[in-house]
């Protein structure tokens, strides 16, 4: 009877043992887990704060910086430096070029527990006032000069090394000059000047400036400043601003509106300035004047005592009859300041993220 009662003392024991071995196990798994959920946390949170640092960077991408850094050398991004998240993550960011278009944005985030997370994205950046001047008037469907018109090309300034040419077409073939017509400047042959959309044509894509535009609800048009005392009334859909300044300090003259028009449009006399984009077909009537970027997914027209100021892009045909284009990088480079949209930073093509150690 105690040899049993002593094998039953001795399994209780093991069995105590046992019992006491699996909730020490169990316990160091717990805690185990803890750590590596912390861990895991910790690591998910720098991974957001260089992501946080990135975007920032971009938000904040100091464009006249960027394009006067050489090939190789690197600048720092100081609103995305020197500066601390929610989670007190310290992040910085600098900005290395790495061609002629492209750059690598270095960001870091680091924890007071000295634990840090480093992350690259590859970003292009273009100068869009350089590529949409390239010339006055840019077609891909041809260009058509008739007697009394004219075409000057984009004057130097503002940043630019020399005049650009007045016409570019995608062949010889599709411009024509009648008698009388004066094309002053190059005309730039370039084959990459074909249909395709606006895409085709421009820097960037056509689709970030055309989410900033303030759509025009009406086919037809006419275009005046409208002031207020000394006060430039921009919500007022038919002020455009004011091109031709008489006085100094013309409230309007610094109004540059960034406008979309879905279907044709005729600009029936009137002035305005700034981007104007048209999905359709544009007619500028008589005594019609525009000042800035004219961007349009169709056909244009300039009929008799028309002008523009700045540079044409067309993705079908440019019909000038007895009008002016006058090409000048100053009023495209006034235009296109009012669109950072299109100035700043937008992802390579292909990877953009990218692991730095």
């Amino acid at each position: 009877m105690q040899t049993r009662d002593g094998f039953v003392l001795l399994l209780a024991l093991l069995c105590i043992l046992a019992l006491e071995f699996t909730a020490a196990a169990l316990h160091f798994a717990a805690l185990h887990q803890v750590r590596a959920a912390r861990a895991g946390a910790r690591a998910l949170q720098l991974d957001l704060s260089v992501q946080s640092a990135i975007e920032l960077a971009v938000g904040a991408w100091p464009a006249g910086a960027a394009l006067a850094t050489p090939v190789g050398a690197s600048f720092a991004i100081p609103a995305a430096s020197g500066r601390e998240d929610n989670y007190g993550i310290a992040q910085a960011a600098v900005a290395e070029r790495l061609g002629e278009e492209l750059f690598l944005v270095r960001a870091e985030a680091r924890s007071p527990l000295r634990e840090y997370a480093r992350r690259g994205y590859l970003v292009r950046v273009s100068d869009p006032v350089s590529a949409v001047a390239a010339a006055a008037l840019r077609a891909a469907g041809g260009v058509a000069l008739d007697g009394g018109s004219m075409v000057t090309p984009v004057s130097a300034g503002c940043g630019g090394a020399g005049s650009s040419a007045a016409v570019q077409v995608s062949a010889l073939e599709h411009l024509t000059v009648a008698p009388g017509a004066r094309l002053q400047g190059d005309v730039d042959v370039n084959p990459e000047v074909r249909a395709g959309g606006l895409d085709a044509l421009l820097p960037f894509p056509a689709a970030r400036l055309i989410a900033s535009a303030t759509a025009i609800r009406e086919a037809r048009v006419e275009p005046a400043p409208v002031r207020v005392a000394d006060r430039c009334v921009i919500s007022h859909s038919a002020n455009w601003g004011e091109p031709t300044p008489t006085a100094a300090g013309d409230p309007c003259a610094s109004w540059y509106p960034v406008l979309s028009r879905t279907g044709s449009l005729l600009i029936a006399g009137g002035r305005g300035q700034g981007v104007l984009h048209v999905a359709g077909d544009l007619v500028l009537s008589a005594g019609a004047l525009f000042s800035g970027l004219l961007l349009v997914d169709g056909s244009v027209t300039l009929e008799e005592g028309a002008s523009v100021i700045g540079a044409v892009l067309v993705t079908g045909s440019a019909t000038i009859r007895d009008a002016t284009i006058y090409g000048d990088r100053c009023a495209v480079a006034s235009a296109l300041a009012a669109v950072p949209e299109v100035t700043g930073p937008f992802a390579s093509r292909g990877r953009s993220w990218i692991p730095i150690f």
